[in-house]
């Protein structure tokens, strides 16, 4: 799902839920609920919330018969890009190395013959990888001059094991056509994984309380309040990811939006105190 796309699906639902959240609220100041937590459904629910992005971002694309490429667990994926440099040699090579390096890429320039210069670059993974600029990222630009201007292709590799791609094949285009002189300035935004997966807790979350309201299925009150911690835990982390790298994270006010509906959990918890 494309980054925009991809945001804006997570914003749509989380308007939805938004809209239905006075039924949870006039509920929950109709009922009490005991303040316990247990660090197993604590822990659960992270699990979940992180692998219930996946099924959630892939489903909606394949009910719309868009042309969808999973890619799930691909090795070290790869993109490739040629064009023709507007430039001499030289001009390019130096073009180039000067934007690689300007976003974080150590090059290594290889010369072969008075025609042809490769240039290899790496970046390594950052310890927290939250945008796809923080991953380990390999690969080379080849320039051959065989006109007055010289051909250039470019490979870029995610290096790395891709579990679902949620953005990542755009941003290696976007990247691709950035390092070969086609694009003037490299810009890719997505919402991080962290955010996400809290989200989804959240949603979860609500769901679950109008089975519990309506007597559908009853939960235990430490499963709510301890996924409700864990979805703000990860909700709050990831608005600070998006605040420290506001060059590639977006997703601000679907963090907002969770959190409010995340909270919702404490209302007949807050409730029960107050009657006590």
């Amino acid at each position: 799902m494309e980054k925009n796309k991809r945001e804006k699906y997570y914003w749509n639902v989380c308007l939805l839920f938004m809209f239905l959240s006075p039924i949870l609220i006039y509920h929950g100041l109709n009922y009490k609920m005991r303040f316990d937590v247990h660090p197993f459904y604590y822990g659960i629910s992270m699990f979940v919330g992180l692998i219930a992005v996946f099924p959630f971002e892939v489903i909606p694309v394949l009910l719309s018969g868009e042309k969808y490429d999973l890619k799930i667990g691909a090795k070290h994926p790869k993109y490739e890009f040629e064009t023709t440099a507007g430039m001499e040699l030289g001009q390019a090579v130096e073009e180039i190395t000067r934007r690689l390096k300007g976003i974080g890429f150590s090059v290594n320039e290889k010369k072969q013959g008075d025609a042809m210069t490769v240039l290899e670059f790496k970046k390594d993974k950052t310890s927290m990888a939250q945008s796809f600029m923080d991953c380990a990222i390999r690969g080379s630009v080849r320039l051959e001059k065989k006109f007055s201007k010289p051909d250039i292709k470019t490979e870029v590799i995610y290096w790395d094991t891709l579990i679902m791609d949620s953005g990542e094949s755009e941003a290696m285009n976007a990247l691709a056509r950035y390092i070969s002189l086609d694009k003037a300035y490299f810009q890719y935004q997505n919402l991080n994984l962290t955010l996400a997966a809290g989200t989804m807790i959240s949603f979860i979350l609500n769901i679950l309380f109008y089975l519990h309201y309506t007597g559908v299925q009853r939960f235990e009150s430490s499963l709510f309040v301890s996924a409700a911690f864990g979805a703000i835990g990860l909700i709050i982390f990831g608005l600070i990811f998006i605040f420290k790298d506001r060059k590639y994270l977006i997703g601000t006010r679907v963090g907002i939006a969770s959190l409010y509906l995340a909270l919702l959990t404490f209302i007949p918890v807050v409730n029960a105190l107050i009657s006590n």
